[in-house]
């Protein structure tokens, strides 16, 4: 018997990401939304949002976790 894959849940997806994002921009959540509608260069002038619509979420997931990693390693390195 195969397992099913869990469903995508687009809005349970951008929930979760969103805490990310709000902890990156320090709980400031117009910059929280204007991150998630505005084109962002580092993802090919693509609005994050599209590419949730576009099921391109692991992408996107993947972006967001190696940008908070180098952020946090930054801000290790100006506090040495």
């Amino acid at each position: 018997m195969e397992k099913k894959k869990p469903k995508f849940d687009p809005f349970q997806f951008v929930k979760d990401q969103n805490q990310k994002i709000l902890y990156f921009f320090h709980n400031d959540s117009e910059k929280a939304s204007l991150w998630w509608g505005l084109p962002n260069p580092s993802l090919g002038n693509v609005p994050p949002i599209l590419m949730v619509n576009a099921r391109q979420h692991k992408k996107l997931e993947r972006f967001i976790d190696s940008s908070l990693a180098d952020n946090v390693q930054e801000e290790e390195d100006t506090h040495m």
